[in-house]
């Protein structure tokens, strides 16, 4: 059987990871570019898209949980024994 909550886990945890590595590239430009037009390109574009990376990550996590809950639920006892009548 698919197990879509394992599925959903394994998208949040390549969100994470993706949003972690951004991070770290741009923390990376510190040294490189550090000035009005870096803060201001990083106010504008950088902080809304990582807040938007981790609401993302926020969402997939509660819809695999979901999803998790779910699974376990159609997967009781009482439930299969209720489907049969």
């Amino acid at each position: 059987m698919v197990d879509p909550g394992r599925h959903l886990h394994t998208l949040e945890r390549g969100a994470g990871d993706a949003r972690q590595s951004f991070e770290s590239r741009i923390r990376g430009l510190d040294d490189k570019w550090n000035d009005d037009a870096r803060r201001s390109f990083e106010k504008e574009y950088v902080a809304p898209a990582c807040k938007s990376a981790r609401r993302l990550q926020t969402e997939l996590d509660a819809i695999a949980e979901l999803a998790d809950r779910a699974g376990r639920e159609l997967e009781a006892p009482h439930i299969r024994t209720k489907a049969a009548h």
